[in-house]
């Protein structure tokens, strides 16, 4: 029921924030969103003038580039393709084959099941910081489709991870008397 109602919220503000003459139906959005980043994953050309790992370690690159160690890090607004309507969303996937090819892919794909099936078991069992922890970091399982959320934007993740390790660590159980 919630889905139904950010859904409907969501597609209310994109037609809102559109053109009045705009003649884009739910559906163009959809199809945008859901199905070309698979099909623009095809038309990515790989730059082998990139550093190793290029998108997969930007977070190094960046944090490399400020100590003046490292060169300036890929941009992660990707270039549009046409296929046939202009995308620049590639899927959870594009970093890892474009910096490793299928072998990245492949490590990506397990690594992200055991980080994110450990997340998961973690707050079932224990609840607290690992369920917010969890739910947090869920915003990647349900964008994969659209792009990397969990390593390209490793910084914020990194900062929600510390912020909110500070709010548990300092914050002090509460029991209510019944």
């Amino acid at each position: 029921m919630l889905a139904a109602v950010v859904f409907a919220l969501m597609m209310s503000l994109h037609f809102m924030r559109a053109a009045v003459s705009n003649e884009t139906t739910i559906e163009d959005v959809l199809a945008i969103y859901i199905y070309s980043p698979l099909v623009a994953l095809g038309h990515i050309s790989i730059d082998n003038s990139l550093p190793v790992g290029a998108y997969v370690f930007r977070f190094l690159y960046a944090f490399g580039n400020y100590l003046d160690i490292a060169p300036q890090p890929v941009e992660t607004i990707l270039p549009w393709v046409e296929i046939p309507e202009p995308t620049n969303t590639y899927t959870l996937m594009h970093p890892f084959y474009n910096d490793f090819g299928l072998l990245g892919v492949l490590l990506q794909a397990v690594s992200y099941g055991f980080f994110f099936s450990g997340l998961y078991w973690l707050s079932i069992k224990q609840g607290g910081l690992w369920l917010v922890l969890f739910s947090g970091y869920s915003i990647v399982l349900v964008g994969q489709f659209i792009g990397d959320f969990l390593v390209i934007n490793l910084s914020g993740n990194l900062q929600f991870l510390i912020y909110t390790m500070v709010v548990f660590l300092f914050s002090r159980e509460v029991c209510y008397a019944r």
